[in-house]
C-alpha cells in the first residue's frame, strides 16, 4: 500500500497533528511521532492500527521520572518511517519547526479529523467537549475555531486558562 492512497489515514493524520502527535523532518523526508499517556492504551494501539505499516517497530512503553511532580509516568509511543507523504503533512503543520494550524485548516477538517483531535486533547467539560489547543497561538486558535463553528455549526469560543494568556482551549457543545 503507497502513503497517501488513503483517503482515511490522510484524515487520522490531520486530527492527530492538532492533537499530541508531531513530526520531525530529517535530511529529507519527515517522519510522524505519537506518544499518550498508558492509561488511554486502547486508543494508543488502535490509532498504531493504521500506521503499523508506515512503521519498521511495534510500540515502546516509556516511563520518564518528571522532576516538577517528583512521580514518574508512562507513555506509549510509536514513530513511523520517514517518506515523502509525511513531509507534505510536515510542510502543512510546521512553520520553522514550530508546529501550527495551517490556514487551510477548514478544508482539512472532516468528521473524523475532529474525533482524532478529540480522542488526543479532548475531555468533557458540562455538556459539551473542550480542546487544549494551548499549544496554539491565539490566532492559530481563533483559525480552528473558525472552521469548527463554519464546518459542523458549532458554537465554539476561546477562553483562559489559569489567567494565562497564552492558554486557550476551544469549547464546543453537542445539542
Amino acid at each position: 500500500m503507497a502513503l497517501g492512497s488513503n483517503p482515511l489515514l490522510e484524515e487520522v493524520i490531520v486530527g492527530i497533528m492538532l492533537g499530541d502527535g508531531w513530526m520531525e523532518k530529517q535530511k529529507v523526508n519527515a517522519r510522524l511521532r505519537f506518544e499518550q499517556s498508558h492509561v488511554r492504551t486502547e486508543f494508543f494501539f488502535y490509532l498504531f492500527e493504521f500506521f503499523a505499516p508506515y512503521c519498521s517497530n511495534s510500540p515502546k512503553l516509556r516511563e520518564r521520572f518528571d522532576n516538577r511532580t517528583n512521580k514518574t509516568y508512562k507513555t506509549w509511543h510509536f514513530t513511523t518511517l520517514s517518506s515523502p507523504f509525511f513531509t507534505h503533512y510536515y510542510d502543512l503543520f510546521y512553520n520553522n519547526r514550530k508546529k501550527i494550524i495551517p490556514a487551510n485548516i477548514i478544508d482539512l477538517m472532516t468528521p473524523v479529523a475532529l474525533a482524532f483531535l478529540i480522542m488526543c486533547d479532548g475531555y468533557k467539560h458540562n455538556k459539551g467537549v473542550s480542546l487544549a489547543t494551548n499549544s496554539f497561538s491565539i490566532s492559530e486558535n481563533e483559525l480552528l475555531i473558525n472552521a469548527l463553528n463554519k464546518k459542523f455549526g458549532f458554537g465554539c469560543w476561546a477562553v483562559k486558562d489559569h489567567g494565562k494568556p497564552s492558554t486557550f482551549y476551544s469549547k464546543f457543545w453537542f445539542k
